[in-house]
């Protein structure tokens, strides 16, 4: 009887000090891994260093910036010169804002270049005693997009009628074409590869040629149109025009030509 009972309470100790340490190890696994969750750093994604972010943000700021489209207001500033009373005038000068800013530096070359203009041909016309002249100025604007550029057109017809009989003596029209992007003027050639592929110096002088001798403005044996990309020029609606006063075409019957060089 001694005997069992001593088994029995020595089991009973054994079993005591397995669960005693059983419970140990489960307490330090559970304190180890709290400790590691609270002291682990933050994961970092990889290329989310902030500098790096920041500088990423900013170049996708700015370029949304670039592609944000301005804009473009051309009112018309009226003049009246009765002055003279052999030649008056009546000017449409126009002052171009880009995003509520004057376009200063064009508004004045426009605005310069008619009012010389007009000088000259009064000048001219003051000695003609027995006559009244009328010298009139007036423009059309047009904006397109052209690849990543936004351009403003700006189209000035300048001329000089005899009043009595109502014949022109004087009639020229003249184009300015910027980048608002640079707020720059630009040459049609800097257009026409976009619109017309890398064969546009063929394409345009093809196209020039043909019209003057279909609307026999000119015949085939002098017809021969060479484009240079620094014509009188503007565009619209997604076409550029090409402009021919008449000392380009050497005859004032036609008038000013205009061309539109439509996409292939």
């Amino acid at each position: 009887m001694e005997t069992i009972s001593y088994n029995k309470i020595k089991k009973k100790k054994k079993s005591n000090a397995l669960v005693i340490a059983f419970s140990s190890f489960l307490l330090l696994s559970v304190g180890t891994i709290a400790y590691f969750i609270i002291n682990e750093p933050t994961p970092r994604v990889v290329g989310s260093d902030p500098a790096k972010i920041a500088e990423e943000n900013a170049s996708v700021n700015l370029e949304k910036e670039s592609k944000k489209q301005l804009t473009v207001n051309v009112a018309t500033k009226n003049e009246k010169d009765t002055s003279a009373k052999t030649v008056v005038s009546n000017i449409n000068f126009p002052t171009v804002t880009v995003d509520n800013v004057s376009f200063t530096k064009l508004n004045e070359e426009v605005e310069n270049n008619i009012r010389k203009t007009f000088v000259t041909l009064k000048n001219e016309m003051s000695g003609k005693v027995n006559n009244t002249y009328e010298f009139t100025s007036v423009f059309r604007n047009f904006e397109n997009i052209v690849g990543e550029n936004q351009i403003l057109s700006l189209i000035v017809t300048d001329k000089m009628t005899e009043t009595s009989s109502k014949n022109t003596t004087y009639l020229k029209t003249t184009s300015y074409n910027v980048n608002l992007k640079t707020m720059e003027k630009i040459n049609s050639y800097e257009v026409a590869l976009d619109l017309y592929g890398k064969d546009y110096k063929e394409y345009v002088s093809n196209v020039v040629t043909t019209y003057l001798i279909d609307k026999k403005i000119k015949s085939s044996e002098d017809a021969s149109y060479v484009y240079t990309g620094l014509e009188n020029f503007y565009i619209e609606a997604g076409e550029m025009h090409i402009l021919l006063n008449t000392t380009d075409i050497g005859t004032d019957k036609f008038g000013v030509v205009d061309i539109k060089i439509m996409k292939k």
